[in-house]
């Protein structure tokens, strides 16, 4: 990185702190742009850290009150280079259903709260990927 603002050294001292006691990944559930290229740049060795994977801005019921809504933030997500896909309470279950089909087709998996609507066990019933322990 050319310029280190105090959000991204807290997130190097994060990250570094997380390899020091041997963790293998961790996630960034901020939705912060500045760590795609942390992430980029931990993968590459530049900066010392386990797997880091970046989750993108929350779809919920507010940003996302519609199933269009939702694939529009999702793909704007994957291009931006975010992993996987943070989800608060507020979704409709139709936006849900969406939202699962949409991830798979860009390649994000999803992490989050489940939405009451669309409740636990049906929320299980859509096994997401797992993001890899290690890199290849």
């Amino acid at each position: 990185m050319k310029t280190l603002g105090h959000a991204t050294i807290a997130a190097v001292i994060s990250i570094t702190a997380f390899a020091s006691c041997k963790a293998q990944t961790s996630r960034g559930m901020l939705g912060s742009a500045y760590q795609i290229p942390l992430a980029a740049e931990i993968e590459r060795g530049e900066v010392p850290g386990p797997n880091f994977y970046v989750g993108a801005p929350s779809i919920n019921g507010r940003s996302a009150p519609t199933p269009e809504a939702a694939e529009g933030l999702l793909r704007a997500h994957a291009e931006a280079g975010y992993h996987l896909q943070k989800i608060h309470p507020g979704v409709s279950l139709e936006t849900w259903n969406h939202m699962v089909e949409v991830a798979r087709e860009v390649g994000l998996t999803w992490a989050g709260h489940v939405p009451a609507e669309v409740g636990l066990v049906y929320a299980i019933g859509w096994p997401t990927r797992e993001c890899p322990t290690t890199r290849s």
